[in-house]
C-alpha cells in the first residue's frame, strides 16, 4: 500500500500507470523524485543559510545549506561512481582469488 500511495500522491501516477509499471521503473521514478526534492531543499537551504549567516548576530562557524536540508545530499566519492574503488580493491587480492570463491 505504501508503494501505491507514493506512486499516486508523491509521483502523481494514475492507478493504470502504476499497475503497468515494473518495480524497476517505479524505483527509477522514485530516485528522480528524491533527487528533485534534494535540489529544492538545497535551493531553500542556500537562501536560509545566507540569511542566517548575514544576520545581525551571525553564527560561528557559518551555517551551510545542508544544515537546513531534510534529505541530505548524497556525496559519493568519484572513485565509487566510476568503479575505480572496486578496481583498487580487486588489485589487492591474490591471483585466482575470484575462482577460489566460486568453488567454495
Amino acid at each position: 500500500m505504501s508503494a501505491w500511495a507514493i506512486a499516486r500522491y508523491d509521483i502523481g501516477l494514475s492507478s493504470e500507470e502504476w499497475l503497468e509499471m515494473t518495480p524497476r521503473q517505479f524505483h527509477a521514478l522514485r530516485k528522480r523524485e528524491l533527487a528533485h526534492m534534494r535540489r529544492e531543499e538545497m535551493l531553500c537551504g542556500i537562501v536560509a543559510a545566507t540569511v542566517a549567516n548575514f544576520a545581525f548576530s551571525p553564527p560561528k562557524p557559518p551555517l551551510s545549506p545542508e544544515a537546513f536540508m531534510i534529505h541530505a545530499p548524497e556525496h559519493k566519492p568519484l572513485e565509487a561512481q566510476e568503479g575505480d574503488g572496486l578496481l583498487a580493491a580487486l588489485k589487492g587480492l591474490p591471483a585466482g582469488a575470484a575462482i577460489q570463491m566460486e568453488t567454495a
